[in-house]
């Protein structure tokens, strides 16, 4: 079973994932779902001035996640 990495959020956008992670509906689905554990290396200065750097896009771009969610407003 692939293991599938979610690049995360504030809690608030990533509570349908953890519902159902908690949940156990991944599993029953066959699939291995987790979020990236914090302390992942990453490309990411958290101190950076640009305002479009965020963690979610840089871990999705090192290949450390495979998803992030998207808000349908910035998107």
């Amino acid at each position: 079973m692939a293991d599938i990495v979610i690049s995360p959020n504030h809690g608030v956008f990533d509570l349908p994932e953890i519902v159902a992670i908690r949940a156990g509906l991944f599993d029953r689905a066959g699939l291995s779902v987790r979020f990236a554990a914090d302390d992942e290396e990453v490309a990411f200065d958290p101190t950076a001035r640009d305002p479009f750097a965020r963690r979610k896009e840089a871990l999705f771009a090192a290949d450390q996640a495979d998803v992030f969610n998207l808000c349908e407003w910035g998107g």
